[in-house]
């Protein structure tokens, strides 16, 4: 009674590992149709198992490996970039792996020598600095860094304005005020003192119903709380300190003078000057020199009115 137990265990574990050998290969063939293009799709149609798949496409594509090489190393030959630097690159590398999988190996000096002679003519000026440069240094990475930076550079000069070129969000304004519900636009406001659109006459400035705040103006304090209060009244004695007064006097002496005339007296100053000697008295002549609008002007004479 323990053999046929012992075969019914042995076919029970075959069918279970069958059935997740097709769960495998369905999800294979699902990623396969799935991810290829129509036109492929209808060739792998009559395909039962995955792997039968992949065969028929290495075929299609592939085909003979001598002639793929053949084909690949022509292309990497006849290859020519245009200006666009990085993708010229790019398309090399990708032509590289693509002979390194078909069993020809490129090396990466001759990789350099391959990139240096794709390049188009506007970037031949390059190849003898490149040269110049140490052998350590000639290697592709720092090759493509160096014609990357130069690519940059070379657009920049070629459209300098585009660094300056910035856009920026205007909106419109309205004219006039909108009322609550937005129904209509209402003609724009004046204060009838001054005719200003920046406010109305219950915060104009010349407005004399309006008590403001003596030392700084504002409407929203008085003047005995104002924070610059005791700043403005210690400005206050050094002010009157400083006033000096100018008084008016006439001289209608005829003796001296036909005609009236007037001083303007300074109390800040200690001389005056005349241009007439006959209205002085105490006739003294002088050889000061004294300066006037930044000029020396020598005196004549000194005296008193």
């Amino acid at each position: 009674m323990e053999i046929p137990t012992r075969l019914n265990a042995a076919c029970a574990l075959e069918a279970l590992e069958s059935s997740d050998d097709l769960k495998k290969d369905a999800k294979a063939q699902k990623a396969i149709a799935t991810t290829i293009s129509k036109r492929n799709q209808q060739i792998i149609m009559s395909c039962n198992s995955a792997n039968a798949m992949y065969r028929k496409l290495c075929d299609l594509y592939e085909g003979d490996t001598e002639a793929l090489k053949g084909e690949l190393l022509k292309e990497y030959f006849n290859f020519r970039m245009t200006t666009d630097i990085a993708k010229g690159i790019a398309d090399l590398e990708n032509l590289k792996i693509r002979l390194k999988n078909a069993g020809h190996e490129i090396e990466d000096a001759e990789m350099v020598q391959r990139i240096l002679s794709a390049l188009p003519e506007t970037y031949q000026y390059f190849i003898p600095s490149w040269q110049s440069a140490p052998k350590d240094e000639r290697t592709v990475s720092h090759l493509t860094t160096r014609l990357m930076a130069l690519e940059r550079s070379n657009k920049q000069r070629e459209n300098p304005e585009n660094d300056d070129k910035v856009a920026f969000k205007t909106t419109k304004k309205k004219d006039g005020y909108k009322n609550r519900k937005g129904e209509k636009n209402l003609p724009r406001l004046k204060c009838h003192l001054c005719e200003s659109e920046s406010h109305l006459v219950r915060t104009c400035p010349k407005n004399p119903n309006i008590k403001r705040c003596k030392y700084c103006k504002k409407q929203n304090h008085k003047s005995e709380h104002c924070y610059f209060r005791e700043r403005y009244e210690k400005r206050e004695p050094e002010k009157k300190e400083k006033i000096a007064y100018l008084s008016h006097t006439t001289n209608n002496d005829t003796n001296k003078c036909k005609t009236g005339v007037a001083f303007f007296v300074d109390s800040g100053l200690s001389h005056h000057m005349i241009n007439d000697a006959s209205l002085l008295s105490d006739f003294k002549k002088g050889h000061d020199v004294i300066q006037v609008a930044q000029k020396d002007v020598a005196i004549k004479s000194t005296g008193s009115v």
